[in-house]
């Protein structure tokens, strides 16, 4: 675990480090976890490259380049990069909405320990996933058994009592399976979701939601079943909340 403090006040970089030293010891005390200290954002940039630090800590007040700025050039080049703010001021809060931070904490850390921890958690929880293997659905095609990593699964329906799948490549693959057996495999995903009779789609492809309709991503159109419509609301409502669960903030 590699974790960049960028601070200008190096006693409050060594505040964090002692903060996040202790929380490692008692929750993860099997991982080792190194430190590296910039007291700038311009300092940080020079080195950096997608994938070099796990965990980012920025002080939003800075010389120079403040940690917003800092974090959005880090943004630019690495969306996945887990991003947290510590600050003086909440004034930068709703700025800071546009690099996804895992948490947003006031200093002085040892007033907000509690919620520092919280952050650090929520980090650990979304290095986890990004390191998770692909989930895929098991197919049969010509005979022949093949894996389609779920994340490239648009939708999937029937045609013609032929089961097809629908990837984000626009290719439209027939498989022998039924649909029935393709459809209860996604729904044991929290993405997915039975629109409609023999429908089930990915969440992560939803634009909008219309009276009778969704719209995907790619514009194509699928039907929303009256008697499924409210209870695939309350599913895509829950979807947007846990994909937005990173976005927490401690005022």
């Amino acid at each position: 675990m590699k974790i960049a403090i960028v601070d200008d006040i190096v006693e409050d970089r060594q505040e964090a480090i002692r903060y996040i030293t202790s929380y490692c010891s008692t929750y993860h005390p099997d991982l080792p976890i190194e430190y590296v200290e910039f007291n700038s954002g311009e300092k940080l940039l020079i080195t950096f490259r997608p994938g070099l630090y796990d965990i980012i800590l920025l002080d939003v007040y800075m010389d120079g380049k403040n940690g917003i700025d800092t974090a959005k050039e880090i943004y630019q080049k690495d969306q996945t990069a887990c991003l947290m703010f510590f600050s003086d001021s909440d004034f930068y809060v709703l700025e800071s909405f546009s690099v996804q931070p895992v948490y947003y904490i006031l200093k002085p850390l040892s007033m907000h320990r509690i919620q520092l921890e919280e952050g650090l958690q929520l980090c650990f929880d979304k290095l986890e996933k990004l390191n998770e293997k692909p989930k895929s659905l098991e197919v049969t095609i010509n005979k022949f058994k093949a894996q389609l990593p779920l994340k490239n699964i648009i939708y999937v329906d029937c045609q013609l009592r032929r089961c097809r799948i629908h990837m984000v490549n626009n290719d439209i693959i027939i498989v022998a399976n039924p649909v029935s057996y393709c459809i209860n495999q996604l729904l044991k995903e929290e993405i997915f979701m039975e629109c409609y009779r023999e429908v089930a789609v990915n969440m992560e492809y939803i634009k909008n939601i219309y009276n009778n309709y969704i719209l995907l991503t790619n514009g194509e159109q699928l039907p929303i079943a009256r008697r499924k419509k409210r209870e695939f609301l309350n599913l895509y409502v829950k979807h947007l909340v846990n994909k937005a669960g990173g976005q927490v903030l401690s005022l």
